[in-house]
């Protein structure tokens, strides 16, 4: 029995869609983390769609860019895919974005949550939810501050430090305390963006004297959850292993290069 949503030039709408525009997404999105090309088998197998219907999908897909196929006949996706992404990101408002999970940060732990983004040698305050406390951490948003070992520092950099909380996550928070300011403590954990890459550091803050290392073993998972739900909000994905560099993707891989040619 043949299904009129398979015959070439039928257009099936569905409920609020087009079914040949559902199956084109459903294609898109077969494509995972770590693949270089899918075959038309795999493909099939993936997505449950026969490979005729893939193949005049992958016409339409290959003129707008979307997709692409190798020479051995492997598909992969195209180059405006990138440049969707690209779009995507430059247009992402960080500062926007953060302030819902910054505020729910603020009031669980009762301290000051912000967001820190790295501008070369320096850490910028983004973003910041104050605490419901008389006495708290203050940092000016939009000024300039070094990039040094606090715990925002130490992420911002991809650097290693005193770990705390729930091991085996690329979210597991750092803790300081006293590190260029003996009265204030801080405890931060990396926001990642779609390629994997860190984009900012999620801190809670306050005065040592309440943020010590016991209360930050407690505000430990509140900020992960928070870090990881800002994450994903930015398209990160929890099967896709972060990089834990700051640096974008594309300036490493010309890096790379560039060694390789001196080698």
């Amino acid at each position: 029995m043949t299904d009129a949503r398979d015959t070439p030039g039928v257009r099936a709408e569905t409920a609020g869609g087009v079914i040949a525009v559902d199956r084109a997404i459903d294609l898109l999105d077969a494509f995972r983390w770590g693949d270089d090309g899918l075959s038309l088998a795999e493909l099939a197998n993936r997505t449950g769609l026969h490979k005729t219907t893939i193949l005049r999908l992958a016409v339409s897909l290959q003129a707008a860019g979307m997709l692409a196929r190798s020479i051995g006949g492997e598909f992969r996706l195209g180059a405006n895919i990138l440049k969707l992404s690209a779009i995507l990101r430059a247009s992402q408002r960080l500062d926007r974005e953060a302030q819902p999970f910054l505020e729910k940060l603020a009031a669980e732990c009762r301290e000051s949550a912000s967001l820190f983004i790295r501008d070369g040698e320096a850490r910028i305050c983004l973003a910041r939810a104050e605490a419901e406390q008389s006495v708290r951490d203050a940092p000016r948003r939009l000024l300039p501050l070094a990039l040094d070992d606090t715990s925002a520092g130490l992420v911002l950099r991809g650097l290693e430090g005193n770990w705390v909380g729930e091991a085996g996550t690329p979210f597991r928070p750092i803790f300081t305390s006293g590190v260029t300011d003996p009265q204030t403590a801080s405890l931060s954990a990396p926001v990642f963006d779609a390629e994997g890459d860190i984009v900012g550091s999620m801190t809670v803050s306050g005065p040592a004297f309440r943020l010590t290392a016991e209360i930050a073993r407690q505000h430990a998972p509140k900020l992960a959850v928070q870090a990881e739900a800002f994450s994903a909000s930015l398209g990160y994905r929890a099967e896709m292993p972060p990089t834990r560099s700051t640096a974008p993707r594309k300036e490493r891989r010309a890096s790379q290069t560039a060694k390789n040619g001196t080698r």
